[in-house]
């Protein structure tokens, strides 16, 4: 229906002709969910959406009519299943990434009974297992999501 990146460069004259002059991008990440606000890999298009090189023409025939793009990060949290976070179910305390959320119990069961059950377990956006929260006091944590920024910035 449209929905993808290359749905979007099809409409730029559309856009271009209502004066838009910057696109908002919410989340284009790989993710398992349909809202991709549950990031598994920060360097990937989702494939629902496209590959990196559609995202670069976009981009540059986006700039080439004066309409800039931004990419919603969503540098809060990240996917149950993006793996620094699987690490961290796996190895526990032992994991390099332990520090990279807000754990406050481990073993982390896969499963739980109630929507906001896992907040016992470790700290996550609304109480939704699925979205556990980055900690930025962990300065590796931080350099990775500076990191990522400044892949897609270039």
């Amino acid at each position: 229906m449209g929905g993808d990146l290359q749905g979007i460069l099809d409409k730029l004259d559309y856009l271009d002709e209502l004066g838009v002059t910057a696109l908002y991008l919410t989340p284009i990440f790989r993710s398992a969910s349909n809202h991709k606000y549950d990031t598994i890999d920060y360097y990937t298009v989702d494939p629902h959406f496209g590959d990196i090189s559609l995202l670069r023409k976009l981009v540059d025939t986006c700039h080439k009519r004066g309409i800039r793009v931004i990419l919603d990060a969503v540098f809060n949290h990240c996917s149950n299943l993006h793996p620094f976070f699987l690490d961290v179910k796996e190895h526990g305390r032992k994991s390099r990434y332990w520090d990279w959320f807000h754990i406050k119990k481990w073993p982390i069961p896969d499963r739980f009974a109630k929507h906001k059950d896992a907040l016992e377990w470790y700290e996550c956006w609304w109480g939704f297992h699925s979205l556990p929260k980055l900690s930025y006091n962990n300065p590796d944590a931080e350099g990775y999501l500076l990191d990522i920024a400044q892949f897609w910035l270039r």
